[in-house]
């Protein structure tokens, strides 16, 4: 997101500098004095629910039910304990780090890349 925008019906890739839409983008979104929420993806999670074999509800996932959804939809062991590994790992993904950033940056009120 940071590294894209959309303008004239195409992408266009680049620095914001020099870019006042851009600028203007990121401004209405982290510097405008409101509380921004960011949804950012869980990698893990769609590997998780491949191995259990459905979708996890919002409530499950902020509850945590990891285990106990990899208990009641993986029968067998090996694939079980899978689950429980992929489900539990740390990840930072690019795009977190990206987001970091820029919030950071409008937070500071700072020039943006």
């Amino acid at each position: 997101m940071a590294a894209m925008v959309w303008r004239g019906g195409f992408w266009v890739r680049g620095q914001a500098a020099g870019r006042p839409g851009v600028n203007d983008l990121w401004r209405q979104l982290f510097g405008n004095g409101q509380a921004t929420y960011a949804v950012l993806a869980d990698v893990n999670l769609l590997i998780f629910e491949n191995l259990i074999g459905r979708s996890v509800p919002v409530s499950e996932y902020e509850t945590h039910e990891f285990d106990r959804l990899a208990e009641l939809y993986v029968p067998e062991p090996a694939q079980r304990a899978l689950a429980h590994e992929v489900v539990n790992r740390v990840t930072t993904s690019v795009s977190d780090v990206l987001a970091r950033g820029i919030s950071e940056c409008w937070r500071r009120r700072s020039t943006c890349p």
